[in-house]
């Protein structure tokens, strides 16, 4: 089972039958309203290259640090600490967030959607002039039983508006977590739709989560099935900074890989 999922994304990745059919997808949400996107979810210049300086976090428990046994075991913090001195990580990241929540204030969301959230949403990252944000919302819209093209379209609004400021992103996918097999299948959906539009700015941290049921490896789970624990911390922590030592998504300008 663990096989057939993981060659199911790669198949996808590699543009080989299901996914996305290679069209972009308007960034445009059935739930929120953030007037005339149309074209920016395009791929942002590979070339850009982030200067040292703030670098954001935002998005739900698991970048906040839900599950780590210590402060300093989580993805976020461990990420300050392996670019500290380059780059200042400011983590914005709450309990509870979800794509809605995150979107800028001038978007209208739906009355049966989450408006904007001050402090932890594009506005909030925006006023840290960052150099680079990570977003990672990996399974709270599933939870939700929200249509994946809506989350898709959310993260996707996101990337193109921060594009439009000259501000880079990489985006994490869904974890793996304890749910009902249609919203299990949705985390998976949410990483096939995804990951075509993102490319190398993808980052796959489902794959190394999941175990052959679908759920949170018993290696890297906190207890509760939805946050990992310091190792699964880890885990994702490696993907991002293999992301961001590939210089295939950003270079990150005057670093030196340890």
């Amino acid at each position: 089972m663990r096989l057939l999922l993981i060659g199911c994304l790669v198949l996808a990745l590699a543009g080989c039958g299901g996914g996305a059919s290679g069209n972009s997808v308007e960034a445009r949400s059935a739930g929120a309203d953030c007037g005339n996107l149309k074209g920016i979810a395009s791929l942002p210049p590979p070339s850009f290259v982030p200067t040292a300086g703030n670098w954001v976090v935002m998005g739900s428990s698991s970048a906040q640090g839900k599950g780590a046994a210590l402060r300093e075991d989580t993805w976020a913090a461990r990420l300050d600490s392996a670019f500290g001195g380059y780059a200042t990580v400011h983590n914005i990241a709450a309990v509870g967030q979800t794509t809605y929540h995150a979107m800028s204030s001038s978007c209208t969301a739906a009355s049966d959607r989450p408006a904007p959230v001050a402090g932890h949403n594009f506005d909030a990252a925006i006023s840290f002039a960052p150099a680079l944000v990570i977003i990672s919302f990996p399974s709270n819209d599933a939870a939700l039983g929200w249509d994946v093209e809506e989350s898709v379209a959310n993260i996707l609004s996101l990337r193109g508006l921060f594009a439009q400021a000259n501000v880079p992103t990489i985006v994490l996918s869904s974890q793996p977590r304890a749910l009902p097999a249609v919203n299990k299948r949705a985390l998976l959906e949410f990483n096939l739709r995804l990951a075509p539009e993102l490319g190398p700015c993808f980052v796959d941290v489902y794959t190394p989560l999941v175990d052959g049921a679908g759920m949170l490896d018993a290696r890297y789970d906190s207890g509760d099935g939805v946050h990992p624990n310091s190792d699964g911390h880890q885990v994702i922590f490696e993907a991002i900074e293999r992301t961001l030592e590939s210089g295939r998504c950003v270079t990150v300008q005057g670093y030196s890989p340890r």
